[in-house]
């Protein structure tokens, strides 16, 4: 055999490589992006936040809003009381005042701009956050 033409099949081996190596290289980023396209997607909303009341502050700078915050089957019902200004949505996040478990008949009235009352149930429940006051605002439980 000639050593010009071993050389061109030598290369030309070499070039088949790479091309195969590119095929599946361009594969495997293709399957990666596919990965990370579901990963986000499956972890980008684990929780929802239920909004069950929204109270203005009686000059309506603020909003107190009562909620329950959803993280799924593994977490119980709960109830949760965060107060915001009045141009903002609420975040996606725990309230900021007031957490408990399960309270259905939870009441909330301003008395004035600066003071906020909170009526809880008689009912045993567990409380896990119970701020007594939020940025100069007041917070009385009943």
């Amino acid at each position: 055999m000639n050593p010009m033409n071993c050389s061109k099949m030598h290369l030309m081996k070499a070039g088949m490589i790479n091309n195969n190596m590119a095929k599946m290289t361009n594969r495997m980023n293709k399957i990666l992006v596919i990965l990370l396209f579901i990963v986000f997607i499956s972890c980008s909303k684990l929780t929802d936040n239920n909004i069950q009341k929204e109270i203005p502050s009686p000059s309506g700078n603020h909003t107190a809003i009562v909620f329950s915050r959803d993280a799924g089957t593994t977490t119980a019902f709960n109830t949760q009381v965060s107060i915001i200004d009045s141009d903002k949505q609420l975040p996606d996040s725990p309230g900021n005042i007031f957490i408990s478990d399960r309270m259905d008949d939870i009441k909330i009235y301003w008395t004035n701009e600066k003071e906020l009352h909170i009526v809880l149930p008689g009912m045993e429940t567990r409380i896990y956050k119970k701020e007594e006051s939020f940025e100069g605002i007041v917070i009385v439980y009943q």
